[in-house]
């Protein structure tokens, strides 16, 4: 408990208001506009927005996934098990919850531009559940992984 509280804190203070946590969300938001375009939406990026004709999407703070994944992390790191081990299992579970949120992003701006009546059941009802449930799911797992030899 006192890792998580101790990394949610970080997460709350000092990645807040640092320059790469704005530069993190412009990544979030190119690569959101480039999986746009994949699936034939004129989107283009400008900083942390995504726009697509004149819908503008902001990847804001509360889109980072930071909270789940510090709640992940401190699942890896209270487990007993070798660093090595906890090393691993964090870069992995870190890399799957940036491209389940990346792909979460995506949805919702397909969901907005095809779909607006459905922007916020997706948004708020389904992908950020769905996040949380996977999150779950991955820092309940990750003591059985642990302990495989």
């Amino acid at each position: 408990l006192l890792v998580l509280i101790g990394l949610y804190a970080l997460e709350c203070t000092a990645l807040s208001s640092t320059a790469w946590r704005f530069e993190y969300l412009r990544i979030l938001a190119g690569v959101s506009a480039a999986g746009a375009r994949v699936f034939g939406l004129p989107a283009h990026c400008i900083d942390d927005y995504v726009v697509v004709n004149d819908l503008r999407f902001k990847v804001a703070e509360g889109c980072d996934g930071f909270g789940p994944m510090a709640a992940y992390l401190a699942a890896v790191l209270v487990t007993p098990a070798p660093w090595s081990r906890k090393a691993m299992g964090a870069a992995f579970g870190v890399i799957i919850l940036i491209a389940l949120n990346q792909t979460r992003l995506i949805v919702i701006i397909l969901a907005a531009v095809r779909r607006p009546d459905l922007f916020e059941w997706v948004h708020f009802e389904v992908g950020q559940p769905i996040f949380v449930v996977a999150t779950a799911v991955m820092s309940a797992g990750w003591p059985r992984w642990a302990a495989l030899k």
